[in-house]
């Protein structure tokens, strides 16, 4: 995104950010395809690592945030792989 969106309230320039995903560790959060398909995991394995979603790395893209700085609506958009500019 060339250009940062204008909020469809105001009609005002947002400012970009990130919705940090904070599990374990420190990183931006990721948008992927489908519904979650949960990992099926053995009594002993939950009890080790509760949870877990099966996901594709290769199909994940990162969440760019997108804020109005005048009523503070957020938007999220899924444009580009993570790590990438």
């Amino acid at each position: 995104m060339n250009s940062p969106p204008s909020c469809i309230r105001c009609d005002v320039a947002m400012e970009l950010g990130f919705v940090p995903e904070l599990s374990g560790q420190v990183m931006v959060s990721v948008w992927h395809p489908g519904a979650p398909t949960t990992v099926k995991q053995s009594w002993a394995e939950r009890l080790a690592s509760p949870g877990g979603i099966r996901f594709a790395a290769d199909e994940v893209l990162a969440l760019d945030a997108y804020r109005c700085p005048d009523c503070g609506r957020v938007e999220l958009f899924a444009l580009r792989p993570p790590g990438s500019p």
